[in-house]
């Protein structure tokens, strides 16, 4: 249902926030879909842990150049094939309800 883009730069001490928030979430159909923007600081080896332990699936995407988040962004799109599609930065956090609650507020919308 849903679609979760985090561009990322460099940020392996702080992407953790988004990765616990997510596991807390009440309503967990949703892909999390991680731009890496060639980040130096070996983010890869921790995402690697995390796909192979969560109950959610982790998409993520090295990417060869430092492009800067518009561009990261913009290739997390092209990933995407969900009905709704959030961004949360790498060090951003949700509320337990957060994907439940906006699914209800969608759903409620002709």
């Amino acid at each position: 249902m849903f679609n979760i883009i985090t561009p990322t730069y460099n940020r392996k001490h702080l992407i953790s926030r988004v990765y616990d928030s997510l596991k807390e979430q009440s309503y967990q159909n949703f892909k999390w879909i991680i731009i890496d923007d060639a980040s130096t600081d070996n983010t890869v080896d921790l995402i690697t842990q995390w796909q192979k332990k969560s109950k959610f699936e982790i998409e993520y995407y090295l990417l060869d150049k430092n492009k800067g988040k518009p561009n990261a962004v913009n290739y997390g799109l092209t990933k995407c094939n969900e009905k709704y599609i959030i961004i949360a930065d790498s060090d951003d956090t949700f509320s337990p309800n957060t994907l439940e609650d906006l699914l209800k507020s969608w759903q409620a919308i002709d």
